[in-house]
């Protein structure tokens, strides 16, 4: 664990107040974009449920679980260094990449519902944006998933390299954060005008409006979450007992 001299400056400095009410707004957010989707998924939508014996229900299970993966495990992955600041880094960086591998295995369910959902009522594949904007992510996500591996979690690369490899690995780290945000509000509104029907959008009620707030909240999330990570004043001091974690997060 960091020491009280590990930390320079006073309380107030280290972690200001807008920090602290930062992060209490982000983790609002998240909590509000998953319980959003659930009910609209589960409750409001023209057939309600999450299952994966029907069809539309293994639809539904799409949405709801790449919002889990995105919102809530891949902002938490990103959010710890900033938020557990007085948490060995070693414990901080098994959680990062705990919640990133809960975040894949999310995507991969979520994906395989999707495309078995579209098999079964013979629905074409990559014909939107969502979907070619939601290749892209997964290839961003996977590139970083597997650079972290190598040069972050295992004694492989040399601290010189890894010292070299953090620049590009924060930046296309929050890149494919950003665009999964972009996705998910891309794939809301595909899914309220493909799966309900563009005729009926001006009646859909209760679920144009989850479906709208969830995309306002979304963007409201990536503005708090840009915020948090690109203030130096925020960041981890040095001192880690960790030697495989070149410089503070």
């Amino acid at each position: 664990m960091e020491k009280e001299n590990d930390f320079p400056g006073t309380q107030r400095e280290r972690q200001p107040r807008v920090f602290y009410v930062s992060g209490f707004f982000a983790q609002c957010c998240v909590v509000a974009v998953c319980v959003m989707i659930g009910l609209w998924m589960g409750l409001y939508s023209s057939e309600p449920g999450l299952g994966w014996t029907n069809l539309t229900h293994r639809s539904h299970l799409h949405p709801f679980l790449m919002v889990l993966a995105v919102v809530f495990c891949s902002t938490e992955a990103i959010l710890i260094y900033r938020m557990l600041r007085s948490v060995s880094k070693p414990i901080v960086k098994g959680l990062h990449v705990f919640l990133h591998t809960v975040t894949l295995a999310l995507v991969a369910t979520g994906l395989s519902a999707m495309i078995e959902f579209k098999n079964g009522v013979k629905f074409p594949h990559l014909y939107s944006a969502h979907s070619w904007f939601g290749l892209i992510v997964v290839f961003l996500y996977v590139s970083q998933y597997v650079v972290g591996i190598v040069f972050f979690l295992l004694p492989t690369a040399s601290e010189n390299t890894r010292q070299a490899m953090l620049p590009f690995h924060k930046f296309f780290g929050l890149c494919a954060y950003f665009f999964a945000l972009i996705t998910i509000c891309i794939g809301i509104f595909d899914f309220l005008e493909s799966f309900v029907g563009a005729s009926v959008y001006p009646n859909l009620g209760t679920q144009a409006r989850l479906g709208n707030a969830c995309c306002l909240i979304l963007l409201i999330l990536g503005g708090i979450v840009m915020h948090m990570m690109t203030r130096s004043a925020y960041a981890r001091p040095n001192g880690s007992e960790n030697p495989f974690e070149p410089e503070p997060l």
